[in-house]
């Protein structure tokens, strides 16, 4: 059977507030790590979804991510569709732009990809993952690949339990879920998660998180804990100014209607910090992280 490499949740082009160190840079170098392994095993990578942080990524992230891609070329490395939010709509996306390089392919338009003995079934963040048993091949095997909350524990978000997952693929991968869950057998399937190898916020999950990713052998799943330099927090209690002025932050910005004359994250920031009566260092500090300088 075809080798597989499965890893999920990059969320590249972030920019975390709660990070000291180059975020970005440390991404590249776990998802180069990822690639390593791939290429060592002559194997697929296949990255269960959010590849990308948000869909509006500057032309620096992008080219040093395209880089990489490049340096790996003789990897075929295969990309299911995560949320909006993050991998954006097909129509505009960086996603697409990838794909229509010719440096990864995607789940868009598809329903499968039949490699040799192996067919993968794809159930991007905007199908339902439970109605995909009807492109199963009775001479493959057959693995789900879905970017939904597909869970072992409920959990405060949406989401879907595995005991009440139904369905006959041989293997589901589970994404969008970011703390690890581990290799999990319900009703005769097996799960997948290893949880997304990025870490973005300062909770406790992400700060004790090993990220890891998983090597599939002739139907032999090993973890890989991907290794990477530590990455470096900013003092817990700037954390909390920040991560309370982030959350006030995204409401406020809805807000914004097509009659303003400047919808720019500059002047929505702008006008929150003033509005809100933000603390100048606090002010100041975000305003180098995201801009470069003080607006």
């Amino acid at each position: 059977m075809q080798p597989l490499v499965y890893c999920t949740d990059i969320h590249y082009g972030a920019n975390p507030l709660c990070r000291k160190d180059n975020y970005n840079q440390a991404i590249l170098n776990k998802l180069e790590y990822c690639l390593k392994v791939a290429k060592k095993n002559h194997a697929i990578l296949l990255i269960g979804g959010d590849l990308f942080d948000k869909p509006n990524q500057n032309f620096y992230d992008l080219i040093l991510l395209m880089a990489l891609f490049k340096k790996y070329s003789t990897v075929r490395v295969i990309v299911n569709r995560g949320n909006p939010s993050h991998d954006g709509f097909i129509e505009n996306s960086p996603l697409t732009l990838f794909e229509q390089s010719n440096i990864l392919e995607t789940s868009d338009n598809r329903d499968y990809i039949d490699i040799g003995d192996l067919r993968i079934i794809f159930a991007p963040n905007a199908d339902d993952p439970m109605s995909k048993d009807k492109h199963i091949s009775k001479h493959q095997q057959n693995y789900l690949m879905t970017h939904h909350l597909i869970v072992d524990k409920a959990t405060i978000y949406n989401h879907l339990l595995m005991d009440d997952f139904v369905t006959d693929c041989d293997i589901v991968f589970c994404a969008d879920y970011h703390p690890f869950q581990g290799i999990l057998k319900r009703n005769g399937t097996l799960f997948v998660a290893p949880g997304s190898i990025a870490r973005r916020k300062y909770t406790k999950d992400n700060i004790e998180k090993e990220p890891i990713c998983y090597l599939i052998l002739d139907n032999n799943i090993k973890e890989i804990k991907i290794k990477y330099d530590k990455d470096v927090w900013v003092d817990k209690k700037d954390t909390e100014k920040i991560d309370e002025t982030e959350l006030d932050m995204h409401g406020f910005y809805n807000e914004f209607t097509l009659a303003d004359s400047d919808l720019s994250l500059e002047s929505a920031w702008k006008r929150f910090a003033k509005d809100k009566n933000i603390d100048n260092a606090v002010y100041e500090y975000i305003s180098k992280r995201i801009f470069g300088n003080i607006i």
